[in-house]
């Protein structure tokens, strides 16, 4: 029953610390002085005073670390020193597929070549026309995972009583990506002729191919510390002498 008690109190504090951030604009200021970059993402809105804690994960994901990468499109996948009629040589003395045939340097030229030549960047008359896009990317738990858990040890040091927090997380996720929509407006560089498909083939590529699976694993590495940090700060505020983490599978 005590078990039972101290976890209903550690979904308490959790869903208060949850609702405040979501619903007050104070996130980063001096009120929670331990919480650098912390975000909370909410997909949709509720208006009900009263939150349980399957209405929170409904709405919201722990954000802890965020990556904005900007990238110029096509030039930035095209190769210097490489260009497409060696390429289109290769590719025609073999009877190989084209993933077997080049490199991934090769590939990714070819590949971001033909995304901006039907994007209307006019590279096949030798245009120089370019994209900046602007890549974000979030990283933290899903608060919708059912891997949250609680579980509490009591033991004795010196004479004192102790309690070690045993915390179940879902496993750190990249929960978001997303493009930077342009506004001309603010957009420094020259203006292309740009229709919606066009736009959509570029940043679909984009998308794909922006962030390396090395920077992605750094982020992910990061955000399941910031969280760990977060909760292990949490907890302590709430007189638990240590927090353990039982990670789930990535």
């Amino acid at each position: 029953m005590k078990a039972w008690r101290l976890r209903l109190a550690f979904v308490a504090v959790l869903i208060a610390a949850i609702v405040v951030l979501l619903f007050t604009d104070i996130i980063g200021v001096s009120l929670i002085p331990w919480l650098p970059g912390i975000r909370f993402h909410r997909s949709v809105t509720t208006a009900s005073s009263s939150i349980t804690l399957e209405q929170v994960r409904s709405i919201a994901a722990l954000n802890t670390v965020g990556l904005v990468h900007r990238t110029v499109f096509p030039y930035d996948y095209m190769e210097s020193g490489l260009s497409l009629p060696p390429i289109l040589r290769k590719l025609r003395a073999t009877d190989a597929s084209v993933r077997d045939t080049l490199t991934d340097v090769e590939y990714r030229y070819l590949t971001a070549y033909n995304v901006a030549e039907r994007a209307n960047l006019g590279m096949s008359a030798g245009s120089f026309d370019f994209v900046v896009v602007t890549l974000v990317l979030t990283a933290g738990f899903d608060l919708s995972s059912s891997d949250v858990s609680l579980s509490v040890e009591e033991y004795v040091t010196d004479g004192v009583n102790r309690r070690r927090a045993i915390v179940g997380l879902p496993a750190a996720t990249i929960t978001d990506v997303t493009i930077e929509d342009i506004d001309p407006a603010d957009y420094p560089y020259p203006n292309v002729a740009l229709g919606p498909e066009g736009w959509r083939l570029i940043t679909e590529y984009v998308r794909e191919h922006a962030v390396s699976a090395d920077a992605k694993r750094e982020l992910v590495d990061t955000a399941r510390r910031r969280g760990e940090s977060f909760f292990a700060e949490l907890l302590s505020q709430a007189s638990f002498s240590d927090v353990v983490f039982e990670r789930a599978a990535e």
